[in-house]
């Protein structure tokens, strides 16, 4: 009979061993990789728990720290006696925990969460649990090492992770525990364990021989993006200066998940950090494969503060070249619908067209794919595309239509995905993305210059009122009625312009200046449908003339022609009177308009001001036709004769 037999044959009469032997036992055979059979572990527990034995009552901090470490290695999911006494003995002997154990029991931890039972997630043990294990941690960081300190604080991140992604889904079991663990990070975990790290890594990285894996690096600082940690400028130049001692011996993937956290972070790297990421890159770019350089291409368009000059040439290159590796290889491996959107989006938001073999098999890779696309994945594909390119295939725009149909008739199916919200503010609204979406959706056909399908239309206009209904977001009405002026071919139904419009009169002082101008020139164009939320931005304009600029003041003058109504007198007296000397900065189509406008309305302005606008006018001439030129010249004139009368 061989050893395992053996142990399994042993497992089933029961242990006769001390708590020590237990726990080294579990630990050994974790760390050999060697997996026991069920009724091993299940005799393991009987002798564990076993009421004359108490073993779990004699476990010390390193017990406690092997076993649920050697539980996570191996994939075994405890019961929950048996979990609530070795959770006891941590808390027993938390003081007493050495750096190790405490790193490796969060970890475990973090693991032993991912289970679909949840156990982990019983109300009350893990929340006191993860308490005790930060009030040693703060004790004990200072003498962590780098993989201790860096393993812990992404234990942390990832058990918050893991507790909010299972609130999301609605499990409405585990709302106690998650309000409590969030209650605690949001309180006082945050504060505190943000604290003594920082310290720690300051201390360590500024030590005599500070050892960082790219690893520990990568770790820490994808927790800190997940934790939302901000990394002081002490915190980022430490960050930096381990990166850069250690980017020659770093991996792609750790390469690519510092990237993607720093982009999340939004710090923005300096030269130095882009200097040797790339360094690294070209090192390793053999290593890359089509999905890690994928992300790294992803990771520069999603950072706030990068544009495309700052994007590694050799980066674009590298993603070409594995994506014509993976449609051209016979291996089963395919590109998956994320991959695809993605691709296009991060060349569309670097504002970057792709090389015309690329695009063509993206077009062809697009139309011809069997996967079923998800609903955001569509519109980032179809948003990209239409930034990138002035015209798009016939059989893209019709594999996209079929989705789109598919995705949103789905949703009508299962009832409206909005109808769970109460009414809110676009900013503060969980789903405020899937409205920016949907007005893409319209903006990118715009782009195109096509017109939606009737079908692939009507169900548009009835997801974008669901969403209006339950979400008051006055930026997107403003920015879908300007997309609509621009598409002769469609009309909205009036029971959206009527949510519009309510949304907007109710709002219209959210808007800030620029937009209440542009919004209340566009309004002009849907006159007299939008009367009252056109009634509505034109006082909240005309409150603060004085807040105009010239260029503004002359979309405004723009918008009283548009509706054929003088604006009030008070209103040119202060904005001619008061801003007189920004006329300087006007344009040449700010003069036209306000030239235009004001002789179309038979306005009497101040001479002072048309003495300006005559001086702009003259400075701005080469910028007019010989035509508009008279004709603007014969304005002005009316209009300076008219004052002198």
């Amino acid at each position: 009979m061989d050893w395992k037999a053996q142990i399994t044959t042993e497992s089933t009469k029961g242990f006769d061993v001390s708590f020590i032997s237990l726990s080294n036992m579990v630990h050994a055979l974790a760390s050999l990789r060697m997996n026991p059979s069920y009724a091993f572990f299940k005799a393991w527990e009987r002798a564990a728990v076993s009421s004359e034995m108490r073993l779990l009552q004699k476990f010390d901090s390193q017990a406690a720290s092997n076993c649920l470490w050697a539980f996570a290695h191996l994939h075994f999911l405890p019961s929950r006696n048996t979990l609530m006494g070795i959770f006891d003995a941590f808390v027993r002997n938390a003081e007493y925990t050495k750096p190790q154990e405490l790193s490796d029991f969060i970890w475990s931890l973090s693991q032993l969460n991912r289970s679909r039972k949840n156990v982990i997630l019983e109300v009350g043990f893990t929340t006191k649990v993860v308490h005790y294990w930060t009030r040693a941690f703060s004790k004990k960081c200072r003498v962590m090492d780098s993989q201790q300190l860096s393993i812990s604080l992404w234990a942390i991140a990832e058990l918050i992770r893991q507790v909010k992604l299972q609130k999301n889904k609605n499990d409405h079991e585990l709302d106690t525990t998650h309000d409590l663990l969030v209650h605690w990070w949001s309180s006082s975990g945050k504060a505190l364990i943000s604290k003594h790290w920082k310290e720690s890594f300051c201390a360590l990285a500024e030590s005599e021989s500070p050892l960082f894996s790219s690893q520990a690096l990568a770790n820490s600082v994808w927790a800190c993006s997940q934790l939302e940690i901000e990394m002081e400028t002490r915190v980022w130049s430490n960050f930096v200066r381990m990166f850069i001692n250690s980017s020659s011996r770093a991996r792609p993937l750790e390469l690519c998940g510092i990237l993607r956290s720093i982009a999340v972070l939004g710090i923005h790297p300096g030269q130095q950090f882009l200097a040797n990421w790339t360094r690294a890159l070209h090192a390793k770019r053999h290593e890359f494969n089509f999905n890690c350089a994928l992300n790294c291409l992803a990771s520069f368009a999603l950072h706030p503060s990068l544009n495309v000059s700052q994007v590694p040439k050799e980066l674009f290159d590298l993603v070409e070249t594995r994506f014509f590796e993976v449609i051209s290889s016979s291996s089963p491996t395919f590109i998956t619908d994320r991959e695809l959107s993605e691709l296009i989006w991060a060349h569309g938001t670097l504002n970057r067209r792709p090389s015309e073999a690329l695009t063509a098999c993206f077009f062809t890779a697009f139309s011809e794919s069997r996967e079923t696309f998800a609903f955001e994945h569509n519109i980032m594909v179809f948003w990209a595309a239409s930034h990138l390119f002035e015209s798009v295939p016939d059989a893209f725009i019709a594999r996209f239509e079929r989705e789109i149909m598919r995705s949103i008739s789905r949703n009508q199916t299962n009832s409206s995905r909005f109808e769970n919200h109460a009414v809110s503010s676009c900013a503060n609204s969980s789903s405020a993305k899937d409205g920016r979406r949907l007005t893409n959706v319209l903006w990118s056909y715009a782009r195109v210059n096509r017109v939606p399908n009737k079908n692939v239309f009507k169900l548009w206009e009835f997801e974008m009122h669901e969403y209006l209904k339950h979400n008051e977001c006055v930026e997107l009405c403003a920015n879908l009625l300007r997309i609509v002026i621009g598409m002769d071919a469609i009309q909205l139904n009036m029971e959206l312009l009527h949510t519009i419009e309510g949304i907007l009169t109710r709002n219209c002082e959210q808007l800030s200046t620029q937009t209440a101008v542009r919004v209340w020139w566009t309004l002009g164009r849907f006159h007299p449908l939008l009367q009252s939320s056109s009634v509505a931005v034109e006082k909240h304009i005309c409150a603060r003339p004085q807040n105009l600029n010239v260029n503004e003041f002359a979309i405004v003058l723009s918008g009283y022609a548009m509706r054929n109504q003088a604006p009030s007198t008070e209103f040119i007296h202060i904005w001619c009177t008061e801003c007189v000397s920004k006329v300087a900065e006007a344009n040449a189509k700010a003069i036209d308009r306000i030239l235009i406008s004001s002789d179309k309305l038979h306005l009497t302005l101040p001479y002072p001001f048309l003495t300006q606008c005559r001086y702009r006018f003259d400075q701005l001439l080469t910028h007019y036709s010989d035509k508009r030129v008279l004709m603007l010249s014969t304005i002005l004139g009316r209009l300076r004769k008219s004052v002198k009368s």
